[in-house]
């Protein structure tokens, strides 16, 4: 498969990388405009080639990628042309369907897509919309594909990817109290890398809910207990929510 990649930023970066370190055979055109970045990818791989222009990378692929900053990516593709033949995967937040058939010149299939930046390493989740192949086949390659078949289920996904810098700072935020009580920082860290990667495998695993999970973990009068308990009680998890729906009307606000 030949494809392309519009913007080369960290999602790329970290697809690109995926697909390479994967080994997965197929052609990557990068578009010029971070010529650092480019550069750096063109060396992982021989298949990797920087064009000179977004059109050069569209002309040569089958799947294009756009990767491009929300507010620059309609006058982006509104200068391109494509063909009908292509399937154009679209990594651009709030960038719907119709808004995407608006700008483009030519009737390519469109796909919208979430990968994340583990996808460089081969794990992590790629949310997908709507159903499509190759995009899948292109995601299962770097990590885990997860198709919707509706738009807003799609634009809920967007919203719990506003999580990850939460998360490293919830598990920063242990890390640092383990370490003001004199245990090394680069221990607690390899110790919580390596704890939540396994809680995640567990999920991975298996069909089970997050709250089963949590009671698999959880001893009557035990210290799960008592932190959930604890968190609960001060209103951790309903500030979740609460920022969560914060997200949401802003992204929302952004169609």
């Amino acid at each position: 498969m030949r494809i392309g990649f519009i913007g080369s930023g960290g999602i790329t970066r970290a697809v690109v990388t995926g697909l390479c370190e994967g080994g997965a055979k197929h052609e990557i055109s990068l578009s010029p405009r971070n010529a650092e970045v480019a550069a750096q990818l063109a060396q992982l791989d021989d298949r990797v080639r920087v064009r000179e222009s977004n059109q050069q990378v569209v002309d040569a692929s089958d799947v294009v990628c756009i990767a491009v900053v929300p507010n620059n990516a309609e006058a982006v593709l509104q200068a391109l042309t494509f063909r009908a033949d292509q399937i154009v995967v679209s990594f651009v937040a709030g960038l719907t369907v119709e808004r995407l058939k608006r700008s483009l010149r030519g009737d390519p299939a469109i796909v919208r897509a979430i990968p994340l930046p583990a996808t460089a390493h081969g794990s992590g989740s790629t949310v997908v919309y709507p159903r499509n192949a190759q995009a899948k086949a292109i995601f299962d390659a770097i990590g885990t594909t997860v198709e919707v078949t509706e738009e807003a289920q799609f634009d809920l996904f967007s919203v719990a990817t506003a999580t990850m810098s939460t998360y490293y700072g919830f598990v920063e935020a242990q890390a640092k109290w383990l370490a003001e009580r004199g245990v090394p920082y680069e221990g607690a860290r390899a110790f919580l890398a390596g704890y939540y990667s396994g809680l995640a495998k567990l999920a991975q695993v298996g069909n089970d809910s997050f709250s089963e999970l949590a009671k698999q973990c959880t001893t009557k009068g035990g210290i799960n207990e008592l932190m959930q308990q604890k968190l609960q009680s001060e209103g951790f998890f309903d500030q979740v929510g609460s920022a969560m729906d914060a997200v949401e009307k802003r992204l929302m606000n952004g169609k």
